[in-house]
């Protein structure tokens, strides 16, 4: 996020910034958390103007949102929460998905993938990168070890002509 404006603003921009890099180190894959450490830093660096600065903030703000979701829920599996010995799995109702949390996990993994796509092929558009990154996390490459370990050329039939070739190039690159 460029940086313009009172001292105010960009005092809420670098306390916005902390507080997403502070999250990201909480990651617990290193693959993952490189990934969104540059994608964090890039984008606070970019220089835009200022007429879209607060629409920037809000998106960093969900981006952060997301994380810590992420976080808390990875935290949850951790450490579940201590059941009464009486109560038995089939006394309890089954639990309800909330299906804004899936939507916010899926769009986390798009986003994952889709920078993970941006970093292979740099001239996409951002419409291509996002169709492509939600067609491959609904077909389960929704992490960078999955893609990098089984994504092979048949699967990015989805893909126009001369993305798909940059792609499968940047993979062959990565296996030698």
């Amino acid at each position: 996020l460029y940086i313009m404006g009172t001292t105010r603003t960009r005092l809420s921009i670098l306390n916005l910034y902390k507080r997403c890099i502070q999250s990201v180190k909480r990651i617990p894959s290193e693959n993952h958390r490189l990934t969104y450490y540059h994608y964090t830093r890039d984008s606070f660096r970019s220089t835009n103007s200022s007429l879209n600065l607060l629409k920037r903030m809000k998106d960093a703000e969900e981006q952060l949102d997301r994380m810590n979701y992420y976080h808390s829920i990875r935290d949850q599996q951790k450490n579940p929460p201590m059941t009464n010995a009486t109560t038995t799995n089939l006394d309890r109702p089954p639990p309800q998905v909330d299906s804004m949390k899936m939507n916010k996990i899926a769009s986390n993994e798009a986003t994952i993938v889709g920078n993970w796509i941006m970093k292979a092929v740099s001239f996409l558009n951002t419409k291509d990168v996002q169709l492509y990154a939600d067609h491959l996390v609904k077909d389960g490459f929704d992490s960078i070890e999955i893609i990098e370990q089984e994504l092979i050329p048949d699967d990015l039939d989805f893909m126009k002509k001369a993305h798909k070739r940059a792609l499968v190039r940047y993979l062959k690159g990565r296996e030698n």
